[in-house]
């Protein structure tokens, strides 16, 4: 049965969200993007060899965010009896659909105007999301599970801090945050991250 996964994102009256469902031999998820007065539409679609059966399905993670006017998502490297798909960056800025070059795989993603922050690993790469040109990256040392980004810095949640840089280069200090510490957004007034149930 198809079930309703945690990865969504708005930006202005467009959203898009990721459906997973699943076979005895096989993972599927799809990236859907909803807007008001159109029909739901599917823009990208995985699959994975991994079912009930041979009990490997595949754990899809597929982190999106969205700011004005541009909606961006991160495919991972999937593979499947019939077919292979790359890891790619997807964007849709003012309704057209592209990839953003470059990017490669994002275990996280934020966006801010016409940048993205891409985490892959313990790095993040801070990109132009049309052209892809490199504008900043930094290695956090540790694997980042969130990002977030402002106009002027860009900030990774690791598994005990929150490490930041500004858009210049200059690094900003450490906040240490307890282990376990989850979800990441910025703003120019500061962070907010999750500890259990307390923001």
């Amino acid at each position: 049965n198809p079930i309703v996964l945690d990865s969504f994102a708005l930006a202005g009256t467009r959203a898009v969200w990721t459906v997973g469902s699943g076979s005895n031999e096989e993972s599927d998820l799809d990236v859907v993007l909803g807007q008001p007065g159109k029909p739901d539409k599917t823009v990208d679609s995985l699959a994975s060899t991994g079912g009930a059966v041979n009990t490997t399905p595949a754990n899809f993670h597929v982190p999106a965010a969205g700011y004005g006017n541009v909606l961006v998502w991160g495919l991972p490297h999937t593979s499947s009896d019939f077919d292979t798909t790359a890891a790619a960056v997807r964007r849709l800025v003012d309704g057209r659909k592209g990839s953003v070059p470059h990017a490669g795989e994002a275990t996280a993603i934020a966006v801010n105007g016409q940048r993205v922050a891409i985490a892959h690993g313990s790095s993040v790469f801070v990109r132009n999301v049309l052209s892809g040109t490199l504008v900043r990256s930094f290695a956090a040392g540790a694997p980042v599970s969130e990002v977030a980004l402002t106009a002027t810095n860009v900030f990774a949640l690791t598994k005990g801090a929150i490490l930041s840089t500004t858009i210049s280069g200059v690094p900003l200090g450490p906040i240490r945050v307890p282990k376990g510490s989850h979800e990441l957004s910025a703003s120019s007034s500061g962070v907010v991250f999750a500890v259990g149930r307390t923001v």
